[in-house]
């Protein structure tokens, strides 16, 4: 976790409208905490957002700028936010700009024989949050839209 000091020093830098994400995506990974910690995951599934306007509105470029936002602030929390937390987030927020995206979650098998899981977000096929994933074998994946 990040000193409390610096975590002050570097929202005192941001404009208004950054501390404003800042406090939605503090609030909301706070929110996805709980939820993982309470609810089945097809209960999480069910619950991600669905049906909103499709848009192009973000481009890559900015989806993965979020993406870091996001990074940097889950280091502020004083718990560790994981990554089907920040994949929870960052499919809220692609969702509310009407950004199709695809929250993927995959297993491996670690050198000692125990088994890993991750959790990642695509969009339009990339990895915009959670990567590098090719060590992972998908065994879940939520579609925000259906394909047409």
């Amino acid at each position: 976790m990040k000193s409390l000091l610096s975590a002050f020093r570097t929202y005192r830098r941001l404009s208004p409208l950054r501390r404003r994400e800042a406090w939605q995506l503090l609030l909301a990974l706070a929110r996805a905490r709980w939820q993982v910690r309470g609810l089945p995951i097809q209960q999480l599934f069910g619950q991600l957002p669905r049906g909103y306007p499709l848009s192009q509105s973000l481009e890559l470029r900015e989806i993965r700028q979020l993406s870091r936002r996001l990074q940097r602030l889950a280091g502020w929390v004083p718990w560790r936010a994981k990554c089907l937390e920040q994949s929870l987030v960052m499919s809220q927020q692609l969702a509310a700009q009407g950004i199709p995206y695809q929250l993927c979650i995959g297993v491996k098998r670690g050198e000692q024989q125990a088994f890993t899981a991750h959790a990642w977000i695509l969009v339009a096929g990339e990895v915009v949050h959670g990567g590098p994933v090719h060590t992972y074998a998908l065994i879940s994946q939520h579609a925000s839209h259906s394909s047409p």
